[in-house]
Protein backbone atom coordinates (compact mmCIF):
# COMPACT_ATOMS: atom_id res chain seq x y z
CA UNK A 1 0.00 0.00 0.00
CA UNK A 2 2.65 2.20 1.08
CA UNK A 3 4.54 1.56 -2.41
CA UNK A 4 0.57 2.95 -4.42
CA UNK A 5 1.04 5.82 -2.08
CA UNK A 6 4.35 7.02 -3.55
CA UNK A 7 3.65 6.43 -7.00
CA UNK A 8 0.76 8.96 -6.94
CA UNK A 9 3.28 11.32 -5.44
CA UNK A 10 5.42 10.82 -9.08
CA UNK A 11 2.03 12.08 -11.07
CA UNK A 12 1.60 16.02 -11.53
CA UNK A 13 -1.73 17.80 -10.92
CA UNK A 14 -3.83 20.65 -12.09
CA UNK A 15 -6.19 22.87 -10.58
CA UNK A 16 -9.70 21.54 -9.77
CA UNK A 17 -12.56 23.37 -11.15
CA UNK A 18 -14.88 24.97 -9.14
CA UNK A 19 -18.17 24.14 -10.30
CA UNK A 20 -20.28 20.79 -10.00
CA UNK A 21 -19.36 17.37 -9.40
CA UNK A 22 -16.56 15.79 -11.75
CA UNK A 23 -17.98 12.80 -13.79
CA UNK A 24 -18.04 9.45 -14.14
CA UNK A 25 -14.15 7.73 -13.44
CA UNK A 26 -12.41 9.78 -16.17
CA UNK A 27 -8.47 9.29 -15.21
CA UNK A 28 -8.10 12.84 -13.25
CA UNK A 29 -4.84 14.04 -11.22
CA UNK A 30 -6.32 17.85 -9.37
CA UNK A 31 -5.62 19.86 -6.65
CA UNK A 32 -7.79 22.18 -4.45
CA UNK A 33 -6.11 24.49 -1.84
CA UNK A 34 -3.43 21.68 -0.12
CA UNK A 35 -5.62 18.67 -1.12
CA UNK A 36 -4.90 16.41 -4.00
CA UNK A 37 -7.58 14.32 -5.27
CA UNK A 38 -6.88 11.17 -7.75
CA UNK A 39 -9.17 9.20 -9.83
CA UNK A 40 -8.49 6.11 -11.83
CA UNK A 41 -9.87 2.96 -13.21
CA UNK A 42 -8.01 -0.56 -12.76
CA UNK A 43 -7.67 -3.61 -15.30
CA UNK A 44 -11.05 -4.79 -13.67
CA UNK A 45 -13.08 -1.62 -14.11
CA UNK A 46 -13.07 -0.26 -10.45
CA UNK A 47 -13.25 3.21 -9.85
CA UNK A 48 -10.62 4.16 -7.13
CA UNK A 49 -10.18 7.89 -5.86
CA UNK A 50 -7.93 9.10 -3.33
CA UNK A 51 -7.92 12.14 -1.22
CA UNK A 52 -4.55 13.14 0.28
CA UNK A 53 -3.03 15.93 1.94
CA UNK A 54 -0.04 17.24 -0.28
CA UNK A 55 0.71 20.22 2.41
CA UNK A 56 3.94 18.25 3.88
CA UNK A 57 7.02 15.93 2.39
CA UNK A 58 7.19 13.87 5.73
CA UNK A 59 6.38 10.08 6.25
CA UNK A 60 3.49 10.08 8.55
CA UNK A 61 0.24 11.11 6.89
CA UNK A 62 -2.65 10.17 6.33
CA UNK A 63 -4.98 9.47 3.26
CA UNK A 64 -8.30 8.09 1.92
CA UNK A 65 -8.83 5.74 -1.17
CA UNK A 66 -12.58 5.33 -2.18
CA UNK A 67 -13.80 2.28 -4.80
CA UNK A 68 -17.26 2.14 -6.71
CA UNK A 69 -17.30 -1.03 -4.78
CA UNK A 70 -18.31 0.83 -1.33
CA UNK A 71 -15.02 1.05 0.33
CA UNK A 72 -13.55 3.88 2.06
CA UNK A 73 -10.05 2.85 3.58
CA UNK A 74 -8.41 5.37 5.86
CA UNK A 75 -4.78 4.72 5.24
CA UNK A 76 -2.18 5.65 8.08
CA UNK A 77 1.56 6.11 7.06
CA UNK A 78 3.37 6.42 10.70
CA UNK A 79 7.07 6.84 9.60
CA UNK A 80 9.79 5.11 8.13
CA UNK A 81 10.08 1.26 8.55
CA UNK A 82 8.41 -1.73 7.00
CA UNK A 83 4.68 -1.67 5.76
CA UNK A 84 3.93 -4.42 8.09
CA UNK A 85 5.45 -2.04 10.93
CA UNK A 86 4.95 1.54 9.55
CA UNK A 87 1.44 1.35 8.06
CA UNK A 88 -2.22 0.35 8.86
CA UNK A 89 -5.66 0.81 7.47
CA UNK A 90 -9.64 0.77 8.62
CA UNK A 91 -11.68 -0.47 5.81
CA UNK A 92 -15.90 0.97 5.84
CA UNK A 93 -17.81 -0.09 2.83
CA UNK A 94 -20.87 1.62 2.11
CA UNK A 95 -24.19 1.03 0.18
CA UNK A 96 -26.01 0.89 -2.43
CA UNK A 97 -22.85 0.54 -5.00
CA UNK A 98 -23.36 2.68 -7.96
CA UNK A 99 -20.42 2.93 -10.70
CA UNK A 100 -17.94 5.63 -10.59
CA UNK A 101 -17.20 8.29 -7.65
CA UNK A 102 -17.30 11.58 -8.28
CA UNK A 103 -16.51 14.87 -5.92
CA UNK A 104 -16.28 18.68 -6.58
CA UNK A 105 -14.35 21.65 -4.51
CA UNK A 106 -16.47 24.19 -2.67
CA UNK A 107 -14.09 27.18 -1.31
CA UNK A 108 -13.02 25.51 1.53
CA UNK A 109 -14.00 21.70 1.24
CA UNK A 110 -13.66 19.25 -1.07
CA UNK A 111 -16.61 16.75 -1.62
CA UNK A 112 -16.69 12.87 -2.80
CA UNK A 113 -20.15 11.52 -4.19
CA UNK A 114 -19.92 7.88 -3.19
CA UNK A 115 -22.33 5.10 -2.25
CA UNK A 116 -25.10 7.55 -2.69
CA UNK A 117 -23.58 9.67 0.42
CA UNK A 118 -21.43 13.26 0.45
CA UNK A 119 -18.07 12.44 2.64
CA UNK A 120 -16.91 16.20 3.25
CA UNK A 121 -13.35 16.95 3.45
CA UNK A 122 -11.24 20.11 4.50
CA UNK A 123 -9.37 21.50 1.55
CA UNK A 124 -6.41 22.41 3.89
CA UNK A 125 -5.74 19.32 6.38
CA UNK A 126 -8.01 16.80 4.07
CA UNK A 127 -9.17 15.36 6.99
CA UNK A 128 -12.87 13.91 6.90
CA UNK A 129 -15.18 16.70 8.20
CA UNK A 130 -18.62 14.86 7.74
CA UNK A 131 -20.38 11.94 6.11
CA UNK A 132 -24.01 12.61 5.19
CA UNK A 133 -26.34 10.66 7.85
CA UNK A 134 -23.64 8.97 9.08
CA UNK A 135 -21.70 9.85 13.04
CA UNK A 136 -18.11 10.48 12.71
CA UNK A 137 -15.72 10.81 14.90
CA UNK A 138 -12.14 11.80 13.58
CA UNK A 139 -8.63 11.73 15.54
CA UNK A 140 -6.11 14.08 14.19
CA UNK A 141 -3.12 12.27 15.78
CA UNK A 142 -1.75 9.80 13.98
CA UNK A 143 -0.27 7.36 16.07
CA UNK A 144 -0.88 2.69 15.95
CA UNK A 145 -3.59 3.09 18.73
CA UNK A 146 -6.42 4.81 17.81
CA UNK A 147 -7.49 2.46 15.12
CA UNK A 148 -6.77 4.28 11.73
CA UNK A 149 -7.86 7.49 13.88
CA UNK A 150 -11.44 7.81 12.25
CA UNK A 151 -14.67 6.04 13.48
CA UNK A 152 -17.98 6.01 12.11
CA UNK A 153 -20.18 4.44 14.60
CA UNK A 154 -23.36 5.28 13.68
CA UNK A 155 -24.64 4.59 10.13
CA UNK A 156 -27.21 6.39 8.05
CA UNK A 157 -27.84 3.24 6.28
CA UNK A 158 -26.54 -0.58 5.84
CA UNK A 159 -22.34 -0.24 6.62
CA UNK A 160 -19.36 -2.62 7.26
CA UNK A 161 -16.92 -1.89 9.36
CA UNK A 162 -13.71 -4.66 8.61
CA UNK A 163 -11.83 -2.98 11.32
CA UNK A 164 -8.46 -1.73 11.34
CA UNK A 165 -4.73 -3.76 10.73
CA UNK A 166 -1.28 -3.26 10.38
CA UNK A 167 0.15 -3.97 7.13
CA UNK A 168 -2.70 -4.37 5.30
CA UNK A 169 -6.31 -3.58 4.40
CA UNK A 170 -8.09 -5.31 6.95
CA UNK A 171 -10.96 -6.67 4.61
CA UNK A 172 -7.59 -8.17 2.67
CA UNK A 173 -7.63 -10.71 5.95
CA UNK A 174 -9.43 -13.44 4.88
CA UNK A 175 -9.90 -14.98 8.66
CA UNK A 176 -10.90 -11.53 9.54
CA UNK A 177 -14.53 -10.30 11.31
CA UNK A 178 -16.46 -7.65 9.43
CA UNK A 179 -19.36 -5.88 11.72
CA UNK A 180 -22.50 -5.17 9.77
CA UNK A 181 -23.93 -1.80 11.26
CA UNK A 182 -27.96 -0.11 10.55
CA UNK A 183 -29.00 3.27 11.42
CA UNK A 184 -30.60 2.24 14.80
CA UNK A 185 -26.73 1.23 15.45
CA UNK A 186 -27.48 -2.59 15.77
CA UNK A 187 -24.88 -5.02 15.21
CA UNK A 188 -23.97 -8.06 13.74
CA UNK A 189 -20.49 -9.55 13.42
CA UNK A 190 -19.35 -11.99 10.43
CA UNK A 191 -16.76 -13.28 8.95
CA UNK A 192 -14.94 -11.56 5.95
CA UNK A 193 -15.60 -15.08 3.70
CA UNK A 194 -19.11 -14.31 4.20
CA UNK A 195 -18.95 -11.11 2.75
CA UNK A 196 -16.13 -11.07 0.29
CA UNK A 197 -14.97 -12.88 -2.18
CA UNK A 198 -10.59 -13.65 -2.24
CA UNK A 199 -8.55 -13.94 -5.53
CA UNK A 200 -4.98 -12.88 -6.45
CA UNK A 201 -6.67 -9.42 -7.30
CA UNK A 202 -7.79 -9.17 -3.40
CA UNK A 203 -10.97 -9.09 -1.41
CA UNK A 204 -14.02 -8.20 -2.93
CA UNK A 205 -17.72 -7.40 -1.73
CA UNK A 206 -19.27 -10.77 -2.13
CA UNK A 207 -22.97 -9.04 -2.96
CA UNK A 208 -24.95 -6.88 -5.26
CA UNK A 209 -26.89 -4.39 -3.67
CA UNK A 210 -30.06 -6.89 -4.47
CA UNK A 211 -27.99 -9.82 -2.96
CA UNK A 212 -26.93 -8.19 0.21
CA UNK A 213 -30.35 -7.36 0.67
CA UNK A 214 -31.25 -11.38 0.86
CA UNK A 215 -28.30 -12.21 2.68
CA UNK A 216 -29.35 -9.87 5.51
CA UNK A 217 -32.43 -10.39 6.26
CA UNK A 218 -31.33 -14.25 6.73
CA UNK A 219 -27.42 -13.63 8.44
CA UNK A 220 -28.59 -10.52 10.00
CA UNK A 221 -31.58 -9.44 10.57
CA UNK A 222 -31.66 -6.70 13.15
CA UNK A 223 -29.48 -5.06 10.69
CA UNK A 224 -32.13 -4.10 8.07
Amino acid sequence: MKRLAYTLLLLGFTQLPASGFAETCERTLVRHKNTQIHRYQNGDGICYLSVANRAGTGMVYRNYLFSDLGLMMVFNSYGSGSTASSTGARDYFFFPQQQGIFFKALDNTVSIRHADTDFVFDATSSELLSVGGYSVKVDPKINKTNKGGVEIFRSGGVMFDSGFRMGESPSANSKGKTVVLNSLAEKCTVNNREVFNYTQAGATPKYSNDELTDFLDSRCPSSR
